[in-house]
């Protein structure tokens, strides 16, 4: 997938303004510079993808821990359904 640079403000799934640098399929990315729209960037090869050296911390927050499930309590037999009744003061 390489990078595509656009030539001029256009929607293409989100909004991209003129110089916005983004990921495009193959396909897209040539369909897109046929119609004027974006230049295919050279300045990277097309497989090359920035990566974090090997042992290094990763940036991502750590996931929170889960709460355990909590069930409603069960109604009594026959028992109507409905708001409590607030005290008439």
């Amino acid at each position: 997938m390489p990078y595509v640079i656009a030539l001029q403000s256009f929607d293409h799934g989100q909004r991209r303004a003129k110089g916005a640098r983004f990921l495009a399929s193959d396909r897209e990315a040539e369909k897109m510079r046929r119609k004027g729209l974006v230049m295919i960037d050279a300045s990277l090869p097309q497989d090359s993808h920035p990566t974090q050296p090997a042992g290094a911390p990763s940036s991502a927050s750590q996931a929170g821990q889960a709460l355990p499930q909590t069930t409603l309590p069960e109604s009594k037999p026959g028992a109507k359904r409905g708001r409590k009744k607030i005290a008439e003061a």
